[in-house]
């Protein structure tokens, strides 16, 4: 790095060492598969392989029920790929306002906004009807004294809530002192299940910004969902189910003084995760399915227990892929596995295309477009076709989708970012699905949404970004290089 007339560097010592040491830190502690993936024996077969009863996942040792976890692949399910923003949610609404037996939400975020409420106000009237009505939030970073009135109002009104709690109370649990990296896990999975019947799945959280209503321009987001009905409505339901007795469990379990304290109630929900027949979708009145005939796995991930199942997916569906691979996500940000199972199937002819967004609107220290950038150039170098989101740029909002579809058959969605929170503190949920249509209506819509709201990197930016030249910039390089992980 050149300063003044003189052409000689003058970046401080100090910087130069702790960049060399975060290098040194990355590339000795790239975080690997637990094993030699047993699944890329299947590679040469194709996508389709992760649908097989028998498919091999490496399972963790603390998963106590695989089959809830990675449950087979459902045949016969029908397909609604959603748009976004305000047509996403008038179609929540509507399924919702049709409940009979039982109304189910997971989110990460639900905000004490117009759509908050109005969801909430659903919820309630539906328990006022008699339905079971059950909520889970994400206990992470809910301190706001709205936040938490918000929360004890739908606490109160009936609704049964799971989850709102934050972290810091785990300490209160008998026998349990999280570690910092436990009281950094988060619930990340999405669910909306209805009746068991029709369930939505996605990166859509409950608020404002998602649904297109936000005034401000800079706060709209870009996410996508899918509906489905059908069998795989079950596994939804299970899983859901799993989290809401895992997490009231917990609760239930801290010394009477400490849950009268909290105002946290000691019974455990009934154990309702065994498989059920799923209900009919025909009085939902849904129209314009995508597909009616496709199939779809249910894959879910929790880090707690050293499970990384949606991580293999991806692994395994970018070995596999023998055509092309278009990805949508928010977030990359690579250990070295995922990135050469992305870098390899270019160079072996497969055409890769990538939407990432490196946006201020997620990140005000402006860590993330530093280190995403970082990786630019070992992709394009090997024919990787890498756009970055231009919205947030542009004074526009943010990408949060999480899509990939690989050789215009097998689709995947869900809340996983391609990061190693996803992939090491939170639970996470994904639907991989067999259907051209549905592959095609993803690729379609993210043809004609997002890439134009893209700009193809270059070479020659791809090189200035991985090591860049301004010194802030290698400051934050070098720093998130060590933080990376819980970034």
């Amino acid at each position: 790095m050149k300063t003044g007339n003189t052409g000689r560097c003058n970046f401080p010592g100090a910087f130069c060492f702790l960049f060399i040491f975060a290098l040194a830190f990355e590339f000795s502690c790239v975080k690997k598969p637990p094993i030699a993936f047993p699944a890329n024996s299947r590679a040469g077969q194709g996508p389709a392989e992760i649908f097989k009863d028998d498919f091999p996942f490496y399972v963790s040792e603390k998963t106590e029920d695989p089959e809830l976890l990675t449950p087979k692949a459902r045949t016969g399910c029908k397909v609604k790929v959603l748009g976004d923003g305000a047509e996403n949610f008038a179609l929540r609404d509507s399924v919702m306002e049709k409940a009979q037996k039982s109304l189910e939400v997971q989110t990460y975020i639900f905000a004490d906004d117009e759509i908050g409420r109005r969801t909430f106000e659903l919820m309630r009237a539906k328990n006022k009807q008699g339905i079971k009505t059950r909520l889970i939030i994400d206990t992470g970073a809910k301190f706001g004294k709205k936040s938490r009135e918000f929360f004890d109002e739908i606490k109160g009104s009936g609704v049964e809530l799971a989850g709102y709690e934050p972290k810091w109370k785990s300490f209160f649990s008998p026998n349990y002192i999280p570690s910092a990296t436990e009281m950094d896990m988060r619930y990340h999975e999405k669910y909306l299940v209805v009746d068991n019947a029709v369930g939505i799945v996605g990166g859509t959280n409950i608020a404002e910004e998602y649904a297109g209503m936000d005034s401000k321009k800079e706060k709209a987001v870009r996410d996508q969902d899918v509906l489905l009905t059908g069998p795989v409505v079950d596994d939804m339901r299970r899983a859901f189910a799993q989290n809401f007795r895992d997490i009231k469990y917990l609760e239930g379990s801290r010394p009477v003084f400490i849950r009268k304290l909290f105002k946290t109630d000691a019974k455990v929900p009934d154990n309702d995760i065994a498989s059920r027949p799923v209900d009919s979708d025909d009085r939902f009145e849904i129209k314009n399915f995508t597909d009616e005939d496709a199939t779809a796995r249910l894959i879910r991930s929790r880090p707690k227990y050293g499970e990384t199942y949606i991580y293999q997916s991806y692994i395994y569906l970018l070995n596999s892929a023998r055509k092309n691979v278009l990805i949508l996500n928010s977030y990359y940000i690579p250990d070295k596995t995922l990135n050469d199972a992305v870098i390899n199937a270019a160079r072996r002819g497969v055409k890769v295309s990538m939407v990432i967004d490196v946006g201020k609107a997620k990140d005000a220290l402006q860590i993330q477009p530093v280190i995403t950038r970082h990786y630019y150039q070992p992709l394009v170098d090997a024919g990787v076709n890498v756009y970055e989101w231009q919205s947030t740029l542009r004074g526009g909002g943010a990408l949060h989708a999480k899509v990939a579809v690989f050789d215009d058959r097998v689709s995947i969605i869900g809340s996983y970012n391609l990061d190693p929170r996803c992939k090491l503190l939170n639970t996470e949920n994904v639907v991989v699905m067999d259907s051209e249509k549905v592959a095609g209506a993803l690729t379609e819509y993210i043809h004609e949404k997002d890439l134009p709201n893209s700009e193809l990197v270059s070479a020659e930016k791809a090189k200035q970004y991985r090591y860049p030249k301004q010194p802030w910039a290698l400051i934050r390089l070098s720093w998130a290089m060590v933080i990376k992980d819980h970034w």
